[in-house]
């Protein structure tokens, strides 16, 4: 929509002046300053076709509740070794300092 948006502008901008110079004058302004916009615009609606693509493909979503739950209930539950909580401190620990 953006693209077309910007199209139409134009054509309305540079049909409202008289002139060939004039109108030539206005085009070149108009795309100096717009042009990149323009571009961007297309890139996006490349963006948004890869993604709407994505969206339908035939790949069915993955259920990560059970993993989810189960990596909860590890971090949660404190075990009752000592030598498991050494191991789920030092595990803990590092994976903060990969989030840091």
């Amino acid at each position: 929509m953006l693209v077309v948006a910007l199209d139409v502008a134009r054509s309305v901008v540079i049909g409202e002046v008289s002139g060939p110079e004039t109108r030539a004058a206005v085009g070149a302004i108009w795309d100096a300053f717009l042009h990149d916009l323009h571009t961007a615009a297309w890139i996006l609606a490349g963006c948004g076709a890869v993604v709407a693509a994505a969206a339908a493909s035939l790949i069915r979503p993955v259920d990560l509740s059970v993993p989810l739950r189960r990596a909860a209930h590890w971090v949660v539950a404190e075990p009752s070794r000592p030598a498991l909580r050494a191991v789920r401190g030092v595990v803990l620990v590092a994976v903060g300092v990969l989030f840091v």
